[in-house]
């Protein structure tokens, strides 16, 4: 909540009164507005996915609140101390990429082809990076075994 004169006119209490446990977004959203711009095909692929994604995991999955960044799932290469810029090829042939997928027997520039966009710099990951990275590795990790790849 945000306001340009304070927010001292302002109360959760009031919003608190008109809440309501399941809303009917069909009263508020128009099934087919007339200014509406279809979503390009790869944008939807990538709805679908995510929602086979939702679709898979048990009821009782919390979602995480944190972004879920999916070519982490069976990646291993490092990214706390060191980062991938910093290894040599035949170091670098140790670990996972995107999805899991072996950086052996690449050169240097495929295996940085293979890493995430994000985990290409040739800086230190910042914070930020280093938690979305370790969260979802480990929310894979969690589930996995009902996961399909």
């Amino acid at each position: 909540m945000g306001s340009l004169t304070g927010l001292s006119h302002f109360s959760f209490d009031r919003v608190d009164k008109h809440k309501r446990s399941i809303i009917e977004i069909n009263k508020y959203i128009e099934e087919s507005p007339v200014d509406a711009k279809k979503l390009p095909k790869a944008n939807q692929d990538c709805i679908k996915l995510w929602q086979e994604l939702i679709d898979c995991l048990p009821k009782e999955t919390k979602m995480p609140g944190f972004p879920i960044w999916g070519m982490e799932f069976g990646a291993t290469y490092p990214f706390d101390e060191t980062y991938p810029h910093l290894l040599s090829q035949k170091e670098l042939a140790e670990y996972k990429g995107n999805f899991g997928c072996s950086l052996k027997g690449m050169t240097k520039e495929e295996q940085l082809a293979n890493l995430p966009s994000y985990a290409r710099v040739e800086n230190k990951f910042p914070g930020w990076k280093k938690r979305y990275i370790k969260y979802s590795r480990a929310f894979y990790k969690d589930n996995k075994n009902i996961l399909k790849m």
